[in-house]
């Protein structure tokens, strides 16, 4: 299966948008989501810093800020 990762942290309501789409992808196109709270890991929140919610396909980054459901779809038929 697919391995997507959302990079988020609490209180961000870009990445609970996020995270809302990508279930609703996840469901439709049968992969599975990893949420990863950058606050828990200082060298995620130095990464990161202000730039989520991040989403990664296959380790490769899909998108910044806002999703993108053509990209991540090019990027699961292309992993």
């Amino acid at each position: 299966m697919r391995q997507v990762v959302l990079y988020t942290r609490p209180g961000c309501h870009l990445c609970d948008d996020t995270k809302r789409q990508l279930n609703i992808a996840a469901n439709k196109l049968g992969f599975s989501v990893n949420e990863i709270n950058i606050e828990d890991d200082p060298a995620l929140r130095i990464r990161y810093s202000q730039d989520v919610p991040v989403v990664t396909v296959q380790g490769q980054e899909a998108f910044r800020h806002c999703f993108d459901g053509v990209k991540l779809r090019k990027l699961l038929t292309t992993n």
